[in-house]
């Protein structure tokens, strides 16, 4: 058995997504906040959103989220357009949409299915897609998917328990 350390790079981009996923639980968060969720010390972090906001990751505002302290402003995910989830079943498809800071822009959406091929399929996902954009077709809209089925191999047909694509 080989044992093998972490180094720099791989610890940067695994404390960077840290801090994206407690800012994405957060919506806005100040530094030190940051830091006490990720159990990094105040200059980690500080570093770290420095690389994410020149990234174009994450947007800064001077707005103070304590009363004592240094301000050193709040920190939210840079939205880049909306996202629609789709999460895709052999018998359903669910969807909404959702905001950069995945908040819900739309209530969820339930659409029982009974595909026979995976061209019907994609159909379907290309007709959620442009039902979705039609709401706001200046913003950018990005897809999240979510499949869940057992593939068969061997068969070239969707039946009531296999999804094939």
């Amino acid at each position: 058995m080989s044992l093998c350390g972490i180094n720099n790079h791989f610890m940067r981009r695994h404390n960077k997504s840290v801090i994206i996923s407690h800012l994405y639980r957060e919506k806005t968060a100040s530094k030190s906040s940051l830091a006490r969720l990720s159990q990094l010390s105040i200059p980690a972090v500080s570093n770290i959103l420095d690389e994410l906001l020149a990234e174009g990751y994450l947007n800064r505002s001077a707005v103070n989220l304590h009363k004592r302290g240094n301000n050193s402003g709040s920190y939210q995910i840079a939205t880049r357009g909306n996202i629609l989830c789709l999460n895709i079943s052999p018998f359903l498809i669910e969807s909404v949409l959702v905001d950069g800071l995945v908040r819900p822009l739309h209530p969820l959406q339930r659409l029982k299915i009974q595909f026979m091929t995976p061209q019907q399929l994609q159909q379907e996902i290309e007709r959620q897609y442009h039902h979705y954009r039609q709401y706001d077709p200046q913003t950018p809209l990005r897809i999240a998917l979510s499949i869940h089925g057992q593939v068969d191999r061997k068969s070239t047909r969707l039946n009531s328990s296999h999804l094939v694509i």
